[in-house]
């Protein structure tokens, strides 16, 4: 009886993350047709909260690591155009819902000080692994060497690779985690209800 609800768990768990990945892609593709980094970016880091919120740390974790990867991969919205940057940009994912779920499973009242915790802190994080790695690891010592620039000089396009990948990151990360707080009681009351 235990092994079978284990069984019955673990398939709804991984139900609920394939979902959440396929809502993630769709609405990467959707939102990146209005090519607004702002707007897609908001929404991504919306469903990544939401993920580990509603459905807990591994789904969380694994939506949040895979998602660079489709939306470069199938070109889905706007990348970084850069395969390099794929593992930090996961690994910033990663940060912010592991933040999220830790902070968040302090019990206070009211609920959202955790939250506006979480999503400061979550978004701080995010952003400084994404800008830092790039600046001082990924762009000088990888993608620099490879394009045979020369020395002291960042060509255009690494140029503007760079922007998106700083102050952005902290907007939309802010951004998706003010409306994950307002959907968040509202979501995890429909889901109760479900049950």
């Amino acid at each position: 009886m235990r092994q079978e609800t284990n069984v019955k768990q673990s398939t709804l768990r991984l139900a609920q993350t394939g979902m959440m990945i396929a809502m993630l892609v769709t609405f990467q593709y959707l939102t990146g047709l209005f090519g607004n980094q702002f707007v897609t970016g908001s929404v991504v880091n919306l469903v990544l909260i939401l993920t580990v919120m509603l459905f807990g740390l591994y789904s969380g974790v694994a939506v949040a690591a895979i998602s660079p990867w489709f939306a470069f991969i199938l070109p889905i919205a706007i990348g970084p155009g850069r395969w390099e940057l794929i593992p930090l940009i996961s690994l910033g994912n990663v940060a912010m819902v592991v933040i999220w779920h830790f902070i968040c499973k302090i019990k206070v009242n009211p609920e959202i000080i955790p939250q506006v915790i979480a999503l400061v802190a979550g978004a701080v994080a995010k952003y400084l692994i994404i800008y830092l790695g790039q600046v001082y690891f990924i762009i000088p010592h990888i993608i620099l060497p490879s394009l045979d620039a020369p020395a002291g000089v960042i060509p255009p396009p690494i140029q503007t690779m760079m922007h998106a990948m700083s102050y952005p990151q902290l907007i939309t990360a802010t951004i998706g985690g003010v409306i994950a707080i307002g959907l968040i009681p509202i979501l995890k009351m429909a889901l109760k209800k479900s049950h």
